[in-house]
Order: structure tokens, then sequence, then C-alpha cells
């Protein structure tokens, strides 16, 4: 027996033809859908080349069993479970992100300042913008374009002095940039510099009268 079917012999069994072996390539059943593909024999002897294509390898790599570490959810304390990979990156904390965003406040907030600031759009904003987006199917409620989009108060922010009543879901919408601009445009601010006194009106009349007063 010369030195390359000894290795066929040693190394492959009867999962391939000696002939498909001298020849440089090898036939193989795909290990996810069982199809026949070629593969360089090289690569079959290193335990390669078990996937007829990237889309079965990734597949594989799916069902594979995954490494799993328990945890406690540090908000509600419900058990649940994590891959094991994002223990050393800092993750886990959290059974679920709406958990995190109701919980994830004050001194629980790694980015907490003792209490004395609050985000312009009061807590819990960046929870409540993207369910405002989800709500909208991430489109212009406008124009139904799509990509990067703003949520826009329908009465002003600073014309609501409750914060929840300001983020109320009805109060909110998602725009596209452009149509967010226009829509900022129907409102302006009337100031008395000498009182302080500040007043939000639609653009009119009224506020080209403020204007040419100097009350702008």
């Amino acid at each position: 027996m010369d030195g390359t079917r000894r290795r066929f012999a040693l190394g492959f069994g009867d999962a391939m033809s000696a002939e498909t072996f001298l020849n440089g390539r090898v036939t193989l059943d795909c290990a996810i859908c069982a199809k026949p593909f070629t593969v360089h024999q090289s690569r079959a002897k290193h335990g390669r080349g078990k996937h007829c294509s990237p889309a079965c390898q990734y597949e594989a790599i799916r069902r594979a069993p995954k490494k799993v570490t328990p945890f406690i959810c540090i908000g509600c304390g419900t058990a649940f479970t994590r891959p094991t990979s994002v223990r050393t990156k800092g993750s886990g904390k959290y059974c679920t992100r709406a958990c995190r965003d109701l919980h994830w406040v004050g001194r629980n907030n790694p980015n907490f300042q003792n209490g004395d600031k609050i985000y312009k759009r009061g807590p819990r904003w960046h929870s409540i913008r993207r369910s405002i987006l989800a709500r909208d199917g991430h489109r212009c409620r406008t124009c139904g374009v799509g990509g990067h989009l703003h949520v826009h108060h329908v009465i002003p922010f600073r014309a609501v002095q409750d914060k929840d009543s300001a983020n109320h879901p009805d109060n909110l919408v998602s725009l596209c940039p452009p149509c967010h601009r226009r829509e900022d445009a129907k409102y302006k601010w009337i100031v008395r510099p000498e009182s302080g006194w500040a007043l939000m009106i639609p653009t009119g009349p009224i506020w080209e009268m403020a204007k040419e007063r100097g009350c702008v």
C-alpha cells in the first residue's frame, strides 16, 4: 500500500472513495442539510469542511449548545440565564431591557450625579422614546419616511408643567428631522425681559406684533 492510500485508510475510512481522495477533493454530506459537497482533502483530514455553505455553518453555530450562567435581576429579583460570556462584559444585571429602564435610575445608574440634575425630557425618556418609535413602526407620522427619527411633543414639553403628562404617548409622535422642524416652527416664545415672563404661542399675527414690540 503506497503512502497516499495508507493515509486514506487510516484517516478517513469509508467516508469517501480512494478515487476522490487521490483527486485532491473529497465528497462529504453536509452535517446540517445532508447535501453532498466537495472539500479539499486537507480540510477534511483536520476535521474542517463539515458544511456545504456559510448558511449551514452559521446554522450549526446557532444549534450548538451554549454555556449559560444563572443571574438574579437586581431590579425585580427574577432569576434568569444569560450566555456565560456576558459576565466578563459586565452585563447580566437585569432580566429585560424594560426592567432595566424601570429600575436603572438614581443610585442604581452608574451615571448618577447626586440627584441634583435630571435629563431635560424627564426620567426614563430614552425608554419612552424607544416605545414611541416602535409604536409608529419607525416611520415618520407625517411623511412616512424611515431612518433617523425624532420623537416630537404635540403640546410642547416646555408648555406642560407635569413631565408625565408631557411624555404621555398621546402627546408624542415620531417625525423625521424636516417634519420636526416644521412642527416646531408653529410655536414661538414671547418673553418680557424686565419681568422674566414668557409665553409660548402659535406663529401668527400675535407673534408678529410681539416681534415688532421687542418681546421676542
